[in-house]
């Protein structure tokens, strides 16, 4: 007869699963790697840390995924940028937001809107989300005449590319006419 099998338990805790490699080895790694191949392990390791990230917000685990994602835009820079923004980007901006690290957060998403800029162009549909990502944390921090600035711009870059009537352009107004309103009370 064969022995029951034993349960299937996660293997320690947290730290316990994390993967950790020294720098010189990476270093090393990216010195020796093509370009073609830098840019798939870069792209891999972006999905595995975007997989890795959880859906609730528990501190010790997305301060190690942000940290990650950090070292990756370090390291990687363009490459996270060649089809769009690589979402672990996005991820990470809201992550600090949900964490409560409001002003971190903020400072982030500029930091994270200023590359899209930089990497996909002004008009670029991952570059005006995250503007707006940007407009709406500056407003619920409280800042309402930053929200309404930057949603002003996003306002115009919207009428340009997508025109007057489009859901997104209306859905901006409002936006504006928000941040306008709460900035007078």
């Amino acid at each position: 007869a064969t022995p029951p099998a034993a349960p299937v338990r996660p293997y320690g805790d947290a730290a316990q699963r994390s993967l950790r490699v020294h720098g010189l080895i990476q270093r090393a790694t990216r010195d020796e790697l093509s370009a073609e191949a830098l840019d798939k392990a870069v792209r891999a390791a972006a999905d595995a840390v975007l997989a890795a990230w959880p859906a609730a917000e528990t501190a010790a685990d997305h301060r190690v995924l942000r940290a990650n994602a950090d070292a990756l835009d370090a390291h990687a820079g363009p490459r996270l940028w060649t089809t769009g923004a690589h979402p672990v980007l996005v991820r990470a901006a809201q992550s600090l937001w949900e964490s409560g690290a409001v002003v971190a957060s903020v400072g982030y998403t500029r930091r994270l809107y200023e590359a899209a800029a930089h990497h996909l162009g002004a008009a670029h549909p991952d570059t005006l989300a995250v503007r707006g990502d940007l407009a709406l944390r500056q407003g619920r921090a409280g800042d309402w005449a930053k929200a309404a600035e930057e949603t002003a711009g996003l306002l115009a870059e919207r009428q340009r590319t997508l025109g007057p009537a489009h859901p997104e352009t209306l859905l901006t107004q409002r936006d504006l006419a928000s941040w306008l309103a709460n900035g007078r009370d």
